[in-house]
């Protein structure tokens, strides 16, 4: 009995929904039935109109629009959303994942109609001559699905192995790559993509027939919301961060000089400032005696001590 907004800039489901044509979908424990959606579908296609439905019987409403930052009023935080007056509660739960926008090669050529980062349907790249780029599930998933659909896939990665994707994912890549079924490159990286062909670098240039690219290296964290919102990010360095360490540096650099026989000791002895402004307080009786007290007596007041 609350009342609430959930916010969604895409479309319901949207991770499932731009998952490849017919991909499977696996769920673990398969015997699990948690509270709330429940996952029982084994492809894209029926996962999401299993999901769907449940949304639906249970009255789940979907507000469009696309949050740019989330701001404290008062007892209320507020959610500024763009093209749409900001909305205003008592919590918010931030649940946009890990994933912003698509990482790009930074390359000539990225930008020809035929690279893409997202696969669609395998089948529509039937008896082309395909390039995948990346060493993630994705990219291992797509040149698997597409070769399976007839085409000619080539896979470039950076790296001489996968350590990022599963291992079932790495034994069915290197399954085609034994059949003969599609191309693997190690250690190599896109260095120019033309109409009709496409250039990787490598410890031996190539240079191969292209119809299409798909770049599947991953996506940036959705970091400008968190800074937007004035959310710490834990390693960034800020502004204030840079001006503490540059104090806080300065500060040991002074209190060395000060401790040492820098131009700091040299000014604190000549204004006869702290510690050499205070008597001994072991008393003068003390001082310039070989005893303990009279070691101690010499020894505080140093700045050392």
């Amino acid at each position: 009995r609350l009342h609430y907004a959930v916010i969604e800039s895409s479309r319901a489901f949207s991770t499932v929904a731009n998952y490849p044509a017919r991909k499977p979908i696996f769920t673990y424990p398969s015997a699990l039935a948690p509270r709330g959606l429940q996952l029982k579908a084994k492809t894209r296609e029926a996962l999401l109109e299993e999901l769907e439905s449940q949304r639906i019987a249970a009255g789940i409403r979907l507000t469009p629009g696309h949050a740019e930052r989330i701001e404290r009023v008062g007892g209320l935080l507020q959610v500024h959303l763009q093209e749409a007056p900001p909305l205003k509660a008592q919590r918010v739960i931030v649940a946009l994942g890990r994933s912003g926008k698509f990482r790009r090669l930074e390359v000539e050529g990225e930008d020809l109609s035929k690279v893409s980062n997202r696969l669609h349907d395998p089948v529509a790249f039937k008896e082309k001559n395909l390039l995948v780029v990346g060493g993630g599930d994705s990219a291992l998933e797509a040149a698997v699905a597409c070769a399976d659909a007839g085409a000619r896939v080539t896979l470039s990665y950076r790296r001489d192995h996968f350590h990022r994707a599963k291992p079932g994912n790495v034994a069915a890549l290197e399954r085609q790559e034994a059949a003969g079924q599609l191309q693997v490159l190690r250690s190599t990286t896109v260095e120019r993509i033309e109409a009709d062909r496409v250039h990787l670098a490598g410890e031996a240039p190539v240079s191969l027939p292209n119809d299409a690219v798909l770049t599947l290296i991953g996506r940036k964290a959705p970091l400008d919301f968190f800074r937007a919102s004035g959310i710490p990010i834990r390693g960034e360095w800020t502004p204030l961060r840079i001006a503490a360490l540059a104090s806080f540096l300065a500060g040991v650099a002074l209190l060395f000089s000060w401790k040492g026989s820098g131009a700091m000791n040299q000014l604190f002895r000549a204004q006869a400032w702290f510690p050499y402004n205070r008597a001994s307080p072991l008393g003068a009786a003390a001082e310039g005696t070989t005893s303990l007290a009279g070691i101690l007596g010499i020894s505080t007041s140093e700045p050392g001590f």
